[in-house]
């Protein structure tokens, strides 16, 4: 499944008409030297902007009709959002899981930043569902705040941006994280997406925009980015003791059902399920969300396999291991002594 991105920007205050679509109105961030996509897509008023080095990172083996990268050009229309000129507020990513005890950190990947004042904070948030509109609902914790400064955006180096929670926040089995947008200040931060109509529904993006109100990307008014994607922006969850045999926890088509020992020494072993087939890694990852450690799987059918990550070199201390299969990560932590 390929990325698109998503470009959250500061543009001066610019008068529209609310009937007119937010993809009319995009704006154009980068142009970025790759594939064009055949000119008989059925998409409309977007390409994507997306580097081999992001996808990289972030993709595994495509969908059927999922595996095109096109280029933001001179002319060309994209997907503009954050503080631009209908000024959103926040980016928001739901998740269902089970057999969790809550969130302690955020992951995103920010393929591009544009720094006026590098002391502009950015936070992520962390939402319960409305019963009703099955939108955002109850606020419940933010994260200390990452500056302008400290968000990692580059297209050729690409990485995580970690947000930490001060303790782990306790979640029902479906919530949203979020990230939050710069104010009149010049800066800009750009998410890497899924392609409009990719995602396979485990997620649903929305944001909050100027007027305070939730809104899914694609809410069926004129004033819509009609769009159907997923952000890439991913909780690190507690498990505790859950994992069992009988209780695995669950999240983004990945099971885990054990992680030992814990803390591990020399080596951790995994076992874990998946949903559908795809390539399979098991990762370390620094708390700052820099890659320690890769273990390639390769492509494997859905089921249940036991692995392990080998920790040799790795220093004492805490670290986030993940379960990726396709483009799909499962976060939790892990202590090495």
């Amino acid at each position: 499944m390929k990325k698109l991105v998503l470009l959250f920007c500061w543009f001066p205050v610019l008068s529209y008409s609310q009937d007119v679509p937010r993809s009319d109105l995009a704006e154009i961030i980068s142009s970025v030297q790759t594939i064009t996509i055949p000119k008989t897509t059925s998409r409309s008023s977007f390409d994507t902007l997306y580097s081999k080095h992001v996808k990289d990172l972030i993709f595994g083996t495509p969908q059927p009709g999922c595996d095109e990268v096109v280029i933001y050009s001179d002319g060309a229309s994209g997907y503009a959002a954050g503080t631009n000129k209908f000024g959103d507020i926040e980016k928001l990513q739901k998740f269902k899981a089970t057999n969790i005890i809550g969130v302690y950190q955020t992951l995103g990947v920010f393929a591009k930043k544009v720094v006026a004042n590098p002391n502009t904070p950015i936070y992520s948030n962390l939402y319960k569902v409305d019963p009703v509109t099955h939108g955002p609902g109850e606020f419940l914790f933010s994260t200390d705040p990452i500056l302008m400064s400290q968000i990692w955006g580059s297209l050729t180096n690409p990485s995580f941006t970690a947000f930490l929670f001060p303790a782990t926040i306790p979640v029902s089995d479906s919530f949203f994280v979020s990230f939050t947008i710069p104010h009149n200040t010049g800066d800009t931060i750009v998410c890497a997406t899924t392609k409009s109509g990719c995602y396979p529904g485990y997620q649903i993006a929305w944001e909050r925009r100027a007027d305070s109100t939730f809104k899914p990307f694609n809410d069926g008014t004129a004033n819509t980015w009609e769009l159907n994607l997923e952000l890439f922006i991913c909780p690190v969850v507690e498990i505790g003791n859950t994992g069992g045999v009988h209780n695995p926890a669950k999240m983004n088509g990945i099971s885990i059902y054990s992680v030992y020992p814990n803390p591990a020494n020399e080596i951790v072993n995994i076992k874990f399920g998946i949903e559908e087939a795809g390539e399979v890694s098991l990762l370390l990852y620094d708390l700052t969300g820099h890659l320690i450690v890769q273990n390639k799987l390769g492509n494997l059918g859905p089921g249940i396999y036991s692995n392990s990550i080998p920790l040799t070199g790795v220093s004492k201390g805490t670290y986030n291991y993940a379960i990726r299969c396709n483009d799909r990560y499962f976060f939790s932590r892990i202590s090495v002594q």
